[in-house]
């Protein structure tokens, strides 16, 4: 087929059939926070200073982006909303604890913003996607 062999072709063939799994099972966000993180020379999930400052950076970007939530010249709070769930939820795999009045806070976001547009048809509902992250 198109001059090439078909035994060269496999290798091929192998890594779509991965890429097609990992798109259509929707794990690639799994994937990418479950990865190791840790190596001989850098300790992450051991990390208190670092657990501590990044804790503290998710809490300051959610209080910039709540006090805007919802403004008449709001620009992109939403779609940061999903980023913010995204590092929210890297910091609970790294760490395992989680600070519970902060979550509720975090968690009650979906009030304000229940869907967030992301692309052409493509919604991202945070209720759905906290709660399969977390209950996961």
């Amino acid at each position: 087929m198109f001059g090439v062999e078909e035994a060269k072709l496999r290798p091929l063939e192998k890594l779509l059939m991965s890429l097609e799994g990992q798109l259509l099972d929707g794990v690639i966000f799994q994937n990418c926070i479950e990865q190791p993180f840790e190596s001989q020379y850098v300790t992450v999930a051991r990390n208190n200073e670092f657990a501590e400052e990044f804790l503290y950076n998710i809490r300051i970007i959610f209080q910039s982006l709540d006090m805007r939530m919802n403004e008449a010249h709001e620009v992109d709070q939403r779609q940061k909303v999903v980023g913010l769930l995204g590092l929210f939820i890297l910091h609970f795999q790294l760490y395992k604890g989680i600070d519970k009045k902060f979550f509720s806070k975090l968690w009650d976001i979906h009030k304000k913003v229940p869907a967030v547009h992301l692309a052409g048809d493509i919604m991202f509902f945070q209720m759905s996607f906290s709660s399969e992250e977390f209950l996961t």
